[in-house]
């Protein structure tokens, strides 16, 4: 009993973790939305249910959990790979869009000079 209170703990944590990161990728969506790219992005729900768990408690309700736990997780690392990737292709764009600001500054500044 004791086990599963902690482990109910950790998944409640988890669930206020969840529910924070979702806030930072509405933020980031809005973003992206400001330069033309369309994102949902959606934080994969975390099982915080303890009844069955606490009342069947054996090994097939515990594998199950971990299933839906691991899931999680991988839904959680995809999303992150995802943003990582979004944010170093945005990166690049930018430093394109620099440089095209810079040529033109350039042909600018030379069509003044002529």
């Amino acid at each position: 009993m004791l086990a599963d209170a902690i482990e109910h703990g950790h998944l409640s944590r988890a669930d206020q973790a969840a529910w924070h990161a979702q806030r930072a990728l509405d933020v980031f969506s809005r973003e992206l939305a400001d330069v033309g790219w369309a994102a949902d992005l959606q934080m994969p729900k975390v099982d915080t249910r303890w009844f069955v768990d606490s009342f069947f408690d054996n090994i097939i309700t515990d594998a199950l959990k971990h299933q839906r736990i691991n899931k999680t997780r991988d839904a959680v690392a995809s999303i992150y790979q995802w943003v990582a990737k979004t944010v170093e292709a945005l990166t690049r764009r930018r430093e394109q869009l620099e440089a095209q600001h810079r040529a033109l500054l350039a042909e600018r500044e030379q069509l003044i000079a002529s």
